[in-house]
């Protein structure tokens, strides 16, 4: 099948397989956007079809590969059954006055006012947790003042507990901390491992967690704390002190790490999603995916940012992330679409579904994803992509021995 890109954005075509061994074609195209500002207050987007934005063809992360917060995902993505809604951003004080906390807030919504998606972070200064050098109780400080700070996953609940070989140990650490000999060998620093180690399987890059071992042989009197949470589930002092105390539920809302930007791939929930590949994949699946894969996976948005696939136009207010205000944009209503030549010589238009939503407050950018499965058995001669900003105008353009200009879109799709 012959592929096709009548649009001025960048486009490709490839293969996938299913969850039935079945060869499907996907389409993703990515359309950029410039946030302008109107004078207003607010911003309009400008369509970037003379400086295209080029498709991600591999992670970006914003320091070292696989050891910090991924930027943007890759976008040759099988198959997202959501959108992924990504923020890429960083937390301003008003008119950059310091502070010691900063709301932050995302609102997306409908054409028809519904709300979409919307979250609520509180961002606050360095603080760190204490313990009192009489009592030995465990205390929050006050937040320093600050006045930016990056919201990516390094600032939320999270982080790990590494003791090297050559590491001082103030206290004693417990036989069973201890990484074994296979361990080792397994380890992706061997031969140079550490001699224990243990992450946050949520988020293996943040600050907050500490395991009972760890504490017992670094007795730190000093921890940093979390400088990104939930406003309604805080990480108090207690609930540091329970970890350390080794009777923390690490599944209550305090510990849940809360980010806007994408899951690193081998991160829980979303490794979980990836299936079972054990002795019996190996025998009588491989390389085929696992009986228990669940295309899930390929969303890398946080669970609560991963919306139905949305309708343009979209409005968006973000708060907290700019020092002169809010963001506030209108996605306008504009149509990605395939459209099918057939053997037979009829023509299909097929709309593209938009599953990934990535907006970039600092450099103003958004940036959208369209991406289209069929079958590889469907009797297409050609499959060509195209987009249309003016989406009353398609089936005049489709067939226009058929269509009147005024014609709805509707009728076509």
């Amino acid at each position: 099948m012959e592929f096709r890109n009548l649009t001025p954005f960048a486009a490709m075509q490839y293969a996938m397989l299913d969850a039935s061994d079945e060869e499907k074609h996907v389409v993703v195209m990515k359309v950029g956007y410039q946030l302008q500002p109107t004078g207003r207050g607010g911003y309009q987007l400008r369509v970037r079809d003379d400086d295209a934005v080029p498709l991600c063809l591999e992670d970006e992360f914003s320091e070292k590969v696989n050891a910090s917060s991924v930027l943007q995902e890759s976008d040759l993505a099988p198959f997202k059954p959501v959108c992924d809604v990504i923020i890429n951003a960083t937390a301003w004080s008003a008119q950059r006055h310091p502070c010691t906390e900063i709301p932050v807030s995302i609102v997306i919504k409908n054409a028809e006012g519904a709300s979409l998606l919307s979250r609520k972070l509180m961002v606050t200064g360095e603080r760190y947790f204490e313990q009192h050098v009489l009592t030995q109780q465990w205390s929050l400080s006050q937040p320093e003042r600050f006045v930016s700070y990056p919201l990516r996953w390094e600032g939320t609940f999270g982080g790990e507990n590494r003791l090297e070989k050559h590491e001082k140990i103030t206290g004693e650490i417990a036989g069973s901390a201890l990484l074994t000999a296979e361990q080792q060998a397994q380890h992706p620093q061997a031969p140079d491992t550490p001699l224990a180690h243990e992450a946050c399987a949520h988020n293996p890059l943040g600050r907050g967690f500490i395991a009972p071992w760890y504490a017992r042989a670094k007795q730190p009197k000093r921890y940093p704390a979390p400088r990104i949470f939930d406003p309604q589930h805080p990480l108090m002092a207690e609930d540091f002190a329970a970890q350390i105390a080794g009777n923390s539920d690490l599944n209550a809302p305090c510990f849940h790490p809360i980010g806007l930007g994408t899951l690193g791939r081998a991160w829980q929930p979303r490794l979980a999603l990836a299936g079972t590949y054990d002795e019996e994949w190996l025998a009588a699946r491989q390389p085929y995916l696992p009986a228990d894969f669940d295309f899930r996976y390929w969303n890398c948005a946080p669970s609560e940012q991963q919306i139905p696939y949305p309708t343009l136009p979209l409005s968006v207010n973000l708060e907290g992330v700019s020092p002169d205000g809010a963001l506030q944009f209108e996605l306008p209503d504009h149509v990605a679409f395939i459209l099918l030549r057939m053997k037979n010589g009829i023509w299909l238009p097929q709309r593209m579904q938009i599953d990934t939503l990535h907006i970039d407050s600092e450099r103003r950018e958004v940036t959208v994803c369209w991406r289209y499965l069929i079958s590889a058995s469907v009797p297409a001669r050609v499959m060509e992509a195209r987009f249309e900003t003016d989406p009353e105008k398609l089936p005049g353009r489709i067939y226009p021995m058929c269509f009147g200009a005024t014609s709805s879109a509707e009728k076509v799709f």
